[in-house]
């Protein structure tokens, strides 16, 4: 994408090697945030936690904590539509007691198990954030290119994944066969 010789891998002694290697996990966490992806997509009821981290105060209108799983790099929604609840760093502060479910897309390493559309919006949003560094492009137009290019890329991989799942709401609401009056309400 940027017109360049292409790496041989992340581990080379180039200059090129390591930048792309410092930039690839915030490339693909960037691409894994933009979309509620499908095949990175998990629902998980959440551990209620017994201690508050070090210097953190107990807010008594969210009296309950729950750490986020590990993995999770986006928090999509939580469940329960009649929790309070705020994020805080990597756990939720709410006002339930009872296990808290949530949806969240959940960090992937294994590229393999990534779609061949996602692997290539990924390479685009590496190329984006690369380009205009040192060692890369200096040209504008070249770097505009890219960013056209990464808009592409991202729809066609949306596009690919909505073959993946039922076309059911995400977000446990009835289904409305009426929009316009589910609009006017």
């Amino acid at each position: 994408m940027m017109e360049l010789s292409p790496l041989s891998s992340f581990a080379d002694d180039s200059q090129q090697a390591a930048a792309a290697a410092e930039q690839y996990p915030h490339a693909l966490d960037i691409c894994l945030q933009s979309y509620d992806w499908s095949f990175v997509r998990r629902t998980a009821q959440l551990a209620l936690v017994s201690d508050l981290p070090e210097e953190w105060i107990t807010d008594p209108d969210l009296p309950y904590l729950y750490a986020l799983p590990g993995d999770c790099v986006q928090l999509l929604l939580v469940v329960d539509q009649d929790a309070d609840w705020r994020r805080e760093e990597n756990y939720i502060r709410a006002d339930v007691e009872t296990g808290l479910v949530v949806r969240y897309s959940r960090r992937i390493t294994n590229e393999k198990l990534l779609p061949s559309t996602f692997q290539t919006f990924v390479s685009a949003q590496l190329a984006a954030l690369l380009a205009p560094g040192p060692g890369f492009l200096r040209r504008t137009e070249k770097i505009d290119r890219i960013e056209a290019k990464l808009a592409t890329l991202k729809q066609t991989a949306i596009d690919n994944d909505s073959y993946s799942a039922s076309a059911s709401r995400l977000d446990d609401l009835p289904q409305s066969t009426d929009w316009v009056m589910e609009a006017l309400r």
